[in-house]
């Protein structure tokens, strides 16, 4: 059971009611997790869901968007880009058949998404938001893709570095300074750090 204030918005079209949208509600719903769908059906409701997620007296632990058919997609990667823009920090993941088959392509090529949901995400919704509220590392939840992982490295003059599989050189490389590395890349809101834990 997560904290009862934890809540999440759920962005998509609305216009015969959205099945898959209301079946990752009712999951978290089981969960304890309050959602709220935003609808997002043409252009004319951008400003709108802008509002809804923006201006709520608490902002989402997590803004969920359903990309399932391609020529929506303009529509809604502008939205999450309009939401880092806002001032939203939180985590942005998408879903849907569209964010199944291009995952790899939208993590590429757009930083403000954190995650993409791949094929059903019910369960997977509900670990994502679990993992968020607890801080828990991201990448062993079943069925997520994450924007972008790697190690920290001290080297031998003690400079905390970055090592990572580059999207950019398409290899690993060492990177400078950690902290120069993160200011390097101004779209990304922050990062997410996961700390081995002694054991025996």
């Amino acid at each position: 059971m997560l904290r009862a204030m934890t809540y999440v918005a759920l962005v998509g079209p609305e216009i015969e009611e959205n099945l898959s949208l209301r079946y990752i509600a009712s999951s978290l719903a089981k969960a304890g997790v309050k959602s709220e769908l935003v609808p997002f059906n043409f252009e004319g409701d951008f400003a709108s869901a802008m509002a809804t997620i923006l201006e709520a007296p608490e902002p989402p632990i997590a803004v969920g968007i359903s990309l399932a058919f391609q020529w929506r997609a303009r529509d809604f990667l502008a939205l999450a880009v309009a939401l880092r823009e806002g001032g939203y920090r939180g985590h942005i993941t998408m879903g849907g058949h569209f964010g199944t088959f291009a995952a790899k392509e939208i993590l590429a090529d757009f930083p403000e998404i954190d995650s993409i949901v791949r094929q059903e995400a019910e369960d997977t919704m509900v670990a994502l938001v679990s993992a968020l509220e607890n801080k828990a590392p991201l990448t062993a939840i079943p069925g997520l893709d994450c924007s972008h992982s790697g190690l920290c490295h001290r080297d031998r003059q003690g400079v905390l570095r970055y090592l990572h599989a580059s999207s950019t050189r398409k290899e690993v490389v060492l990177a400078e300074e950690l902290s120069v590395y993160l200011t390097s890349v101004s779209k990304h809101t922050g990062i997410m750090v996961a700390r081995p834990l002694a054991t025996g």
